[in-house]
């Protein structure tokens, strides 16, 4: 390939790669930010291994995304990042996606897209073991974060809400204050799920006074609607809290509540309080059916009972001071 026509493809690919990342996936797709941050990512790495096999930006060509060169940064991926089979297929899909937005743009550049579909097969993923919970675990979690101090508190209110919902974390800190109706005959949140996929979760009574003092505290008299639930100061303004804020803050309480229990798993994560809801018969598939109280009570009177039970726990676990007392009966 003489060098006039390698840049003139090093450039065109630098060029649709950038409007791939840029326009195509956060406008067009509409991807969460995670996405595109994820796509990025791999982006970035396969970049880095161009670069460690000597290629550069003026040496950039369509052979650099040849099945074999695919099959080679795997295997890169395994030995030197230590990835694991399902993070290398995560960024295997990302080059498949810009190979197929390549090839659309430029019929000449399809046959890459067609190659790596047929040649480079995603690596055999095992199952993750679950670390499930039990009554008593949840128990001892719920009853490590004090509530007297805000930090306290506003764990309390994200556990519980995880705990009371059956939502993915995300979903959680996405919240904002307008998504509650908690002034409603049958208080209710508005959730926006995966694929950007609005329904209803019903909130028990329990969960209702946590949020109205949680928001009390934090909101003040007159909250804002368009701030978010749960929020980080950053400036003076109220940003997303990140997942990496909770993820910490759950560790701390997983290792003091393991003192008292030991069902209480080490490595305690958001997702687990999903999965002990599912595993006690009030899974989020009944969730995303819940239109209304009505519904849940009419066709899952059995489910119904579930959330009396959880309404009890709340108030068994909270071991709320004067100041923050909730009046919820003990069980």
């Amino acid at each position: 390939m003489s060098r006039m026509k390698n840049e003139y493809q090093a450039v065109e690919i630098a060029r649709l790669t950038f409007d791939w990342i840029n326009v195509h996936i956060p406008a067009l797709r509409s991807n969460s930010p995670h996405t595109v941050r994820a796509y990025k990512t791999a982006i970035n790495l396969y970049v880095g291994y161009l670069e460690d096999k000597g290629i550069t930006d003026r040496t950039l060509n369509a052979a650099c995304f040849s099945a074999s060169c695919l099959n080679d940064w795997l295997i890169w991926l395994k030995e030197e990042r230590n990835c694991s089979n399902r993070t290398c297929n995560n960024r295997l899909a990302a080059i498949k996606c810009l190979l197929k937005y390549i090839g659309t743009r430029n019929a000449v550049y399809n046959v890459l897209y067609l190659e790596a579909s047929t040649a480079v097969k995603r690596l055999r993923e095992a199952k993750p073991m679950v670390e499930g919970m039990t009554r008593d675990a949840v128990r001892a979690i719920l009853a490590v974060p004090d509530p007297s101090g805000k930090t306290g508190l506003r764990d309390i209110a994200i556990m519980s809400f995880e705990y009371g919902t059956a939502t993915r974390i995300d979903e959680v800190l996405s919240l904002k204050i307008n998504s509650l109706k908690l002034n409603a005959d049958k208080p209710y949140a508005t959730i926006l799920g995966k694929g950007r996929k609005i329904r209803t979760a019903c909130l028990m009574p329990g969960l209702v006074e946590i949020l109205r003092k949680y928001i009390k505290v934090f909101h003040g008299a007159k909250p804002g609607q368009d701030d978010y639930l749960f929020y980080s100061s950053w400036h003076g303004q109220k940003s997303k809290l990140s997942q990496e804020a909770v993820r910490k803050r759950l560790k701390i309480y997983a290792s003091k509540a393991h003192a008292t229990c030991d069902d209480v798993p080490l490595k305690l994560h958001s997702h687990q309080w999903r999965q002990y809801v599912e595993f006690y018969n009030m899974g989020s598939e009944v969730q995303k059916g819940l239109i209304s109280c009505d519904l849940f009570t009419k066709h899952f009177p059995y489910l119904y009972s579930q959330s009396t039970y959880l309404h009890k726990l709340f108030s068994h676990c909270m071991r709320f001071s004067s100041s923050f007392h909730l009046g919820i009966s003990s069980v």
